[in-house]
């Protein structure tokens, strides 16, 4: 009987599978709107459907991509502010993507606005999803791995945040500042309550991350190059207490180099520039004296 039963479900199933596909009618104005938001950017044409009864929060085109989704991947503050403005409503995943955003200034703008109209700022996305690099991510998630400062003073401050929520990963805001070495934030999200002690999928906590990274700091010795003018260009230490002067000293003096600009990189991505001659021509003009032992890269040009 049992047999007999699997015979006839396999003949079921094959039978519904030479049914021939189903095609699902689209609305050819769904397409417009798609091509009006995603590659023409054109809001004027965008009002015009929504006139002739195009649903705001309808998909556009195939799926469940919407015109609010369309304005975040495309960067479009002017779009997105008159989707809102004409009923459109955050879904969640909206304010995740916008936290993603490269640019630390226009991430922060897409936040602001999503907030403003009522994104709840503990949302999501889908742990299957593909659009963002970190599938179930959280938008303070997203703006510690960004090294978005302003953007997590932001979002801490709404009411009832969640700091801990872990992705797809198992990682966490804090685990994400503690990766980049992003001490400021870390300190932020400590104060507003992250747990140092959560473990990522691989069993690693934010903590041992922070060891990791300071361990690698440590492990590169300390040394600044100089080239340009200079005789002996290449790598020389470069450690507390010591002056770009010292430094440049110290890699074979100003033989070929009279004056100009000095261009400091740090390795936290700040830069400093120092004009020689030094104290001698202008008293205000001193070398740049280093906080901690660190690698710093000093080009003459």
């Amino acid at each position: 009987m049992v047999f007999a039963f699997a015979i006839a479900s396999i003949a079921d199933l094959t039978q519904e599978t030479n049914q021939p596909a189903h095609l699902i009618p689209i609305d050819p104005r769904a397409m417009q709107m798609q091509m009006a938001i995603l590659k023409d950017q054109d809001i004027h044409k965008v009002e015009e459907l929504l006139k002739q009864g195009v649903a705001i929060n309808a998909p556009i085109g195939c799926g469940t991509f919407n015109p609010l989704d369309g304005a975040v991947s495309t960067q479009n503050l002017k779009m997105l502010k008159f989707l809102l403005a004409h009923g459109a409503k955050p879904r969640g995943h909206e304010i995740v993507e916008a936290a993603f955003i490269e640019n630390p200034k226009t991430a922060l703008n897409f936040v602001k606005m999503l907030l403003s109209a009522g994104a709840d700022p503990n949302s999501t996305t889908d742990v299957n999803s593909s659009v963002t690099n970190n599938n179930g991510s959280t938008a303070i998630s997203n703006a510690a791995f960004r090294e978005n400062r302003d953007l997590v003073v932001l979002l801490l401050a709404q009411p009832h945040i969640k700091v801990d929520v872990p992705d797809g990963g198992g990682d966490t805001a804090l685990m994400y500042a503690a990766d980049n070495g992003s001490q400021d934030i870390v300190d932020l999200l400590m104060k507003a309550g992250a747990n140092p002690h959560l473990k990522d999928s691989w069993g690693e906590t934010a903590t041992d991350r922070v060891e990791r990274v300071m361990a690698r700091k440590k492990a590169v010795k300390p040394y600044v190059y100089v080239s340009g003018g200079v005789v002996k260009p290449g790598c020389y230490h470069w450690v507390q207490g010591m002056t770009a002067l010292d430094a440049i000293h110290a890699a074979g003096g100003f033989t070929n180099f009279i004056s100009g600009p000095i261009l400091i990189t740090h390795i936290d991505q700040t830069c400093e520039i120092w004009n020689y001659p030094p104290a001698t021509m202008d008293a205000t003009n001193q070398p740049p004296v280093l906080s901690r032992n660190e690698d710093v890269y000093a080009p003459i040009f």
